[in-house]
């Protein structure tokens, strides 16, 4: 299912409390009936722009989710500070679209105070309800992992991000400004310093790609929109990340310099060869529904008992809920210990088949809660003549788990 996130940030009336807009404000208790002249469902989305802070860069709130700036869809430019605001109404507001940003080669990068000279493309991942938007190059990472894969979360995301890079366990939040984070002098400001630099290689490769990858896919007659080729480049720096952390290291953040980061790694230059294939790959990745288990994906029950399949729940970016078309295959037996596999397959309206998941139930033996029990053959107490011989009559065991030993020695030669 392809992730558009929804950015409902400190989300105000244009000018009015959101549920007065078009009220009076006379005395008397008295309600003017006349119309505003504003947009009455009018709400403001803001956030800030990071590489260093962008100033002349577009963000707009991608109703399309094609990743470029379409007729429709509400849009502003950065300020100085890499500040937005966008005006948008309150359907768009929970629309499910995300907040991309272009930005273009006249951009000035607080960084340098310079223009960036080359054009390159940022989005990022849901945030909750309040959040300041934040978008930046790690903001990127995360969510072209999202769009690729729609069963990650933006916790799952993130951490696979901190994991290439070295922040596994640390609360660097990497959703948040990181320009802002390393000025405050707190004990992760040194984390956010190297975030920054590895977010400023991360954008050069989208910077030296992005150009030549568009015109390979139109060359080769591809159907592709931006967000497909900002994907593709990501996941190679994706792949790249924890060499480019690497290269980061190596330098004293005075001296570092992203263009020379970026030339010692794979992600400097992206291949085009397959491109039809590697576009083709996204797209299909993208349309494909999405399947998530009730319940763990290992399961132990007791053989004899009941088992109950908790079931699973299938998304589709196209169809919405497609639960109810899940296909269950279960073969568990519950008289028979063992393992057994449970599969659950779905196909959207379009016939996009989602990967199948498995459940793998594992049925054990019933516990052994009753005593054994032992009966002697014979009498309890026998009694024979001292110097002859004493053969022991036995016993029986009534538990097929159990096993019957027998200790003991009776000395004939005494009398006892």
């Amino acid at each position: 299912m392809s992730i558009q996130s929804i950015f409902k940030a400190a989300i105000v009336c244009t000018g009015l409390v959101l549920t007065s807009c078009g009220g009076s404000s006379g005395s008397g208790g008295a309600t003017s009936t006349t119309p505003s002249t504003s947009n009455p469902t009018a709400v403001s989305l803001t956030g800030v722009v990071v590489d260093g802070y962008l100033e002349g860069a577009t963000a707009f709130l991608d109703l399309n989710g094609n990743g470029s700036l379409d007729a429709g869809e509400p849009s502003a430019i950065t300020k100085a500070d890499g500040s937005y605001n966008l005006s948008i109404t309150a359907e768009q507001a929970v629309s499910g679209a995300s907040v991309v940003v272009d930005v273009p080669a006249t951009a000035i990068d607080a960084d340098t105070g310079k223009a960036i000279g080359q054009r390159f493309v940022m989005s990022a991942p849901p945030v909750a309800q309040g959040t300041l938007v934040v978008v930046s190059p790690m903001t990127t990472l995360i969510k072209s992992q999202m769009d690729k894969d729609a069963s990650l979360t933006v916790a799952s995301a993130e951490a696979n991000v901190k994991a290439k890079i070295g922040l596994t366990g640390s609360n660097v939040d990497l959703l948040s400004d990181y320009v802002a984070a390393k000025n405050t002098g707190t004990v992760n400001a040194a984390d956010y310093e190297r975030v920054h630099s590895i977010a400023r290689v991360s954008a050069q490769a989208v910077k030296n790609n992005i150009a030549a990858v568009e015109t390979a896919a139109n060359a080769a007659g591809v159907n592709t929109t931006v967000n497909d080729i900002v994907t593709l480049i990501v996941d190679q720096v994706l792949a790249e990340l924890n060499n480019i952390a690497l290269q980061v290291d190596m330098v004293p953040a005075s001296t570092f310099d992203p263009t020379t980061a970026l030339a010692n790694t794979n992600a400097n230059t992206i291949s085009t060869a397959t491109i039809a294939t590697d576009i083709t790959a996204i797209q299909d990745a993208a349309k494909k529904p999405v399947i998530t288990l009730n319940g763990s994906n290992q399961m132990t029950v007791v053989q004899n008992t009941s088992f109950i399949d908790p079931g699973a729940a299938a998304l589709s970016n196209i169809d919405g809920d497609i639960s109810s078309k899940i296909q269950v295959s279960n073969n568990v037996d519950m008289k028979t210990p063992g393992f057994y596999t449970i599969t659950y397959d779905v196909s959207d309206a379009a016939g996009n088949k989602a990967s199948q998941v498995l459940r793998v139930v594992s049925v054990v033996a019933a516990p052994d809660t009753t005593a054994p029990i032992i009966t002697l053959n014979g009498t309890a107490v026998v009694s024979i003549n001292s110097g002859t011989l004493y053969i022991d009559a036995g016993a029986t065991l009534d538990d097929p788990y159990a096993t019957l030993t027998t200790t003991g020695y009776v000395n004939t030669a005494k009398q006892g």
